[in-house]
């Protein structure tokens, strides 16, 4: 009976810390058919508190040898403090996070919520020597219907972009754009080894170079959106690529991290259900209205490339996860740039999409770094030259395509980010939680990098956004820039005569003409 008593302060916090998570998600996820999956993440974080917390209480009980009670102050305001003080630190490390993926009014809600968590912890620090019950009834009921106030608003917004179609302006005669979207390429890479890069030096010495700083997080499909678009996810609204249920229960489309959600998903918990397309593909779509020609090549790793893995990375031994990894990369790679040679002299407008270097890095990185655990001294003599062997791998493709370039052409050659090892105890949560394979990580935006080269561009560096490139491209196009564009025009790339002779036109939004064509 004894123990029971110990139980029951231990629920009730358990029960208001999944009632909160479940407030959490109704605001970062901003659909109502969540509300059936609700119910088995209130279920399963009561349980994940309960385990944490009734030992609290036990601990307590035997040090003071107070009599356990429900509304005994040293329990329940002090796990109510534990509770409350841990998803307030939550929340605030994914606030920088949220800013860039919630609409405004979600992201105030996840904010308050935030205040109103620490709020309560502060309240039940200052209650927790009292033992006043009709005091302590009172703030149980503050907590619940806090809590109750965010889980019950509706925070979903209506897209209110214009439907009209612009049509009074045309393509630039004879103008043509390549863009090689490099994913994981930094600058540094690019300037440390300048002789062995001479594809990426010629362009640096004749064209705009410089620095790409992203919205936070980097997610990779969402980041790519970004870029065609030249917003962030909270302006665009595709903020996830992917549907998760919960128990088999509802559709998740975002987890913020801090919250178990790791581990749920190791455990099987939380299941992929779905992926999320782009709703357009932005620029490259604008384009196609227009009537130019204008496409996205991404590659497959369908047909195997071991004769390049071969002759690039022969430490690399088939069976190994080292050669698998080089293998996929590779692959994908080469089949992108394959397809995209042969459509770049009958496009207009083409995006050649090339994730190998992330895939790399974020794999390989760990022999490149001293304070990762369980590297050999032969593993890490085969190994750390294979990153900076991918980008000569890059810069073999970027001169093919240098040499089939027509002399009007505007190549870009950008990355949203870098790819940075990760510290040593996410390295070991990822090998308890995640993919033990994982030793870098980008999604706190390390800084990318940008080459823009062609017959009107000045040489010169500058720092830029992502969010510039979509439409400084459609006004190179010969395109009206975007109002709602979160980017600018990159006017200093181009050289004065170009500027006088084209002057920037504007139009409020692509959104009605994009929402048509798709």
């Amino acid at each position: 009976m004894k123990r029971l008593k110990l139980l029951l302060p231990s629920a009730v916090a358990s029960l208001w810390a999944g009632f909160t998570v479940g407030a959490i998600l109704r605001i970062v996820n901003l659909i109502p058919s969540i509300r059936t999956g609700l119910l088995a993440v209130i279920i399963s974080y009561f349980f994940l508190f309960l385990i944490f917390l009734f030992p609290l209480g036990f601990f307590v009980n035997l040090i003071t040898g107070s009599e356990p009670m429900l509304l005994n102050s040293r329990y329940l305001t002090g796990e109510i403090f534990t509770v409350s003080l841990s998803l307030a630190l939550a929340l605030y490390l994914n606030s920088n996070y949220m800013r860039n993926l919630l609409p405004q009014i979600a992201y105030y809600n996840f904010v308050a919520l935030g205040l109103a968590l620490a709020v309560i912890a502060l309240l039940s620090l200052s209650l927790l020597s009292r033992k006043s019950r009709v005091l302590f009834v009172l703030f149980t009921l503050l907590v619940f219907s806090a809590t109750g106030v965010f889980f019950t608003t509706s925070l979903r917004e209506k897209n209110s972009s214009p439907t009209s179609i612009p049509s009074a302006y045309g393509l630039a005669e004879g103008r043509k754009v390549i863009v090689l979207y490099m994913e994981g390429l930094s600058l540094k890479d690019l300037l440390s080894s300048p002789r062995e890069l001479p594809n990426f030096s010629y362009l640096i010495n004749k064209g705009a170079w410089g620095k790409v700083n992203s919205p936070v997080p980097c997610l990779s499909e969402i980041t790519f959106y970004s870029f065609l678009r030249g917003m962030k996810p909270s302006r665009s609204g595709y903020f996830s690529s992917k549907v998760y249920s919960f128990l088999g229960k509802g559709n998740f489309r975002l987890f913020p991290r801090w919250l178990f959600f790791q581990m749920m998903k190791k455990l099987g918990v939380i299941k992929l259900k779905r992926t999320i397309p782009m709703p357009d593909n932005g620029i490259v779509d604008v384009v196609k209205n227009y009537r130019g020609k204008a496409d996205i090549v991404r590659g497959s790793n369908k047909i195997e490339n071991r004769d390049t893995v071969a002759a690039l990375f022969p430490e690399a031994r088939p069976g190994t996860w080292q050669y698998s990894t080089l293998l996929e990369a590779v692959s994908t790679d080469s089949a992108a740039a394959e397809k995209a040679l042969k459509m770049a002299k009958k496009n207009d407008f083409l995006v050649v999409r090339m994730e190998g270097l992330k895939l790399i890095k974020t794999r390989f990185l760990k022999y490149t770094s001293d304070y990762f655990p369980f590297v050999s001294p032969a593993e890490l003599e085969k190994f750390m030259g294979v990153p900076g062997k991918y980008i000569l791998f890059y810069d073999h493709i970027l001169g093919r395509f240098l040499t089939q370039l027509p002399p009007d052409a505007f190549l870009l050659v950008v990355s949203p980010f870098s790819v940075e090892p990760v510290a040593p105890w996410r390295f070991y949560l990822e090998g308890l939680f995640g993919d033990k394979l994982t030793c870098g990580d980008f999604l706190d935006c390390p800084q990318g990098a940008y080459i823009a080269f062609s017959p009107w561009t000045n040489s010169t560096s500058a720092q830029v956004s992502l969010l510039d490139f979509a439409p400084t491209l459609a006004y190179y196009m010969g395109l009206p820039v975007e109002k709602e564009s979160q980017g600018r025009v990159l006017t200093e790339w181009f050289k004065k005569e170009f500027f006088i002779e084209n002057p920037i036109l504007f139009i409020h939004s692509y959104g009605g003409m994009l929402r048509k064509g798709r």
